[in-house]
């Protein structure tokens, strides 16, 4: 286990990028052996590393020390039933590898599919050349509410599942840490991440193809960087947040658009008068080229009804992040957990 000071410099050059002894005493208001000794430390378990000597006008140069990115990874996977997106990351959150896989599991069974993925993942991370010790953290990303690290799925298109203890289950099978959120929650993480957006705030919509040829819909707002969780998980949902099969089984592509749009914009009003967003960010990777004409269905139909009602400057765009974007998201969300205890890193390798 770290001290606190070891803690709170192994965050500081997290959070930095790097930091000479001079510049760690003054943020952290430390004394200088203290840093000393934390720097000694992080040093012997090759967490950070020395840069060198910083460029001196005179004087002797001061040495800058940094976290070394691939000391450990983070993995983020995307549990979008029945197929899976996973990313291996480092500590700064570089994609290292992608992969995609599907659970043959019955859906409705969460403790067989949760261990079939569980050996999947560890599987493919020494597929990758690498170990499994070395994964620090792992983001899981599920479509439903998460209370407590406790999954909840229902509605016409998803498994039913009722306060499943997935994080709980998946820490003990993985014996590393598991954090588990709403997967568009994440995506918004990583939405906002790329997208530089960290001081707005952000309403997020996802469209993603669902089991039996619907169209589901999910929402997040994003407040200042940080999502929106509401008191049971649910902040940011969506009303009857899909399109069914049959109502899309007869429409060209252009029809189709402009219907899943449509229906989109009617459930994305409550939300913008609620929230007055800044910025409205819509994936919709899986339309493929029909995507930019769908958002810009979507924000003919959502101006035209928000008009009197609503005087707020709108941003409406399509989303960067892409169909990895939720499992980006789940191991950016597993950095953000390790920064506030960075002493994890060191759990059961010291």
């Amino acid at each position: 286990m770290l001290t606190k000071s070891e803690a709170a410099v192994l965050r500081s050059l997290w959070q930095r990028g790097e930091a000479t002894r001079g510049e760690l005493v003054s943020q952290l208001k430390l004394s200088r052996p203290t840093v000393d000794r934390a720097l000694r430390t992080l040093l012997t378990y090759r967490i950070i590393e020395e840069l060198g000597p910083r460029p001196s006008l005179g004087g002797r140069p001061a040495i800058a020390y940094a976290l070394r990115p691939d000391a450990r990874l983070l993995a983020g996977v995307d549990l979008e039933l029945p197929w899976v997106n996973l990313v291996l990351t480092n500590l700064v959150g570089s994609p290292i590898a992608k992969h995609k896989l599907y659970l043959e599991r019955r859906l409705k069974d969460p403790a067989s599919l949760l261990h079939q993925l569980g050996e999947q993942l560890k599987g493919w991370v020494l597929d990758c050349g690498r170990r499994w010790e070395d994964v620090a953290a792992v983001g899981i990303g599920v479509p439903g509410p998460v209370v407590r690290g406790e999954v909840s799925l229902f509605g016409a298109t998803l498994p039913t599942w009722l306060r499943v203890p997935v994080q709980e289950m998946l820490k003990r099978q993985l014996k590393t840490e598991v954090y588990v959120s709403h997967d568009v929650h994440l995506m918004a993480l990583a939405e906002a991440e790329r997208g530089g957006w960290h001081d707005e705030i952000l309403l997020f919509l996802s469209l993603r193809p669902g089991l039996v040829g619907e169209v589901r819909f999910g929402a997040s707002v994003l407040i200042k960087g940080e999502p929106y969780w509401g008191a049971h998980g649910n902040g940011g949902a969506l009303y009857r947040a899909y399109v069914a099969a049959e109502e899309l089984a007869d429409l060209d592509e252009e029809r189709r658009c402009r219907h899943i749009a449509e229906r989109l914009a009617e459930r994305a009003v409550p939300a913008v008068t609620l929230f007055d967003p800044d910025r409205v960010v819509v994936e919709a990777e899986f339309m493929g080229p029909a995507a930019s004409r769908l958002v810009e269905h979507f924000r003919q139909r959502l101006l035209s009804a928000l008009k009197g009602e609503f005087p707020g400057l709108l941003r409406i765009s399509l989303a960067k992040v892409g169909e990895l974007g939720v499992a980006l998201g789940a191991a950016l969300a597993a950095q953000r957990q390790l920064l506030r205890c960075p002493e994890r890193l060191f759990d059961g390798r010291r």
